[in-house]
């Protein structure tokens, strides 16, 4: 018998089985891009993932993307960046979680953060600044330590 454990009763994540928690569908974004809020309501932890692919350019200090998480208290009004950088674990300036700024941060890459903050409803936001590549992108929200379980 197997003394392994497993999240698949603890967690709701994005995706084709779990509705709802896809917050930007994959997509090659050529200007910015606004995921859909996500509710956290019945949820203790929170944590964004942000997938990258191959983009079709190479950024640079000027032609960039910054990947921002977006909270609220309401779904469809009121986002901001986090009120405090320490809402969020990981990397975190000012609501910046990752910045697409060169060869070495645009490929490939998955961007894990938790947030840990007030706010019932958060969503990712992609920043296109300049004449920043096109980027492959996707986002999704998983909620973990559910009030009530399982989560499916």
């Amino acid at each position: 018998m197997s003394n392994k454990k497993d999240l698949y009763h603890n967690i709701l994540a994005g995706g084709a089985e779990a509705t709802g928690n896809q917050c930007i569908a994959a997509v090659t974004a050529a200007a910015d891009v606004t995921g859909e809020p996500i509710d956290t309501l019945g949820y203790d932890g929170v944590t964004v993932v942000v997938n990258l692919g191959d983009s079709a350019g190479t950024p640079d200090g000027t032609d960039k993307w910054n990947i921002y998480i977006h909270v609220s208290d309401a779904s469809g009004s009121g986002f901001a960046v986090p009120a405090s950088d320490d809402d969020v674990l990981g990397t975190c300036a000012s609501g910046v979680i990752h910045t697409i700024d060169d060869a070495t941060t645009k490929d490939n890459i998955t961007i894990m953060r938790g947030y840990v903050g007030p706010k019932r409803y958060i969503k990712v936001f992609g920043d296109k600044i300049a004449s920043g590549p096109n980027q492959p992108i996707s986002a999704d929200v998983i909620l973990s330590h559910g009030r009530a379980v399982p989560t499916v």
